[in-house]
C-alpha cells in the first residue's frame, strides 16, 4: 500500500512540474527538455527502472491531453557535467509534441 501511495505521490509531482511548461495545442511541435540523471548501470542489461517510470509518466501525461509524441531523444552528459556523486549519469531528455 505505501509503495503504491508513493508512486501516485511521485507521479502528482512529475505533472506538476511540467505542467506550466505544456503548450497550448495550436498545430505547431513544441519540445521539453527534462533534466534528470540515473546511476551508472554495472550490468549489460538492464532496464533503468527510475527513468523509464519518470519519463512515461511525462509522455503519458502529454497523451492525456492529447497531445501527440513526435520524437524523444536522450542525450548522457557524462563528459561534459560534474555531479557530486561519481556514479550519477546526468542527461537530458528532449521530447518533441505537438
Amino acid at each position: 500500500m505505501a509503495l503504491f501511495k508513493k508512486q501516485q505521490t511521485e507521479k502528482l509531482n512529475i505533472e506538476e512540474k511540467i505542467a506550466p511548461f505544456i503548450k497550448p495545442k495550436d498545430g505547431k511541435k513544441h519540445v521539453l527538455m527534462v533534466a534528470s540523471f540515473e546511476r551508472d548501470i554495472k550490468e549489460s542489461f538492464k532496464v533503468e527502472e527510475q527513468y523509464t517510470d519518470q519519463i512515461d509518466e511525462v509522455i503519458s501525461f502529454l497523451q492525456d491531453k492529447k497531445y501527440e509524441i513526435i520524437g524523444i531523444e536522450y542525450t548522457p552528459m557524462r563528459q561534459q557535467t560534474y555531479y557530486p556523486n561519481p556514479n550519477d549519469v546526468p542527461f537530458h531528455t528532449l521530447i518533441t509534441y505537438k
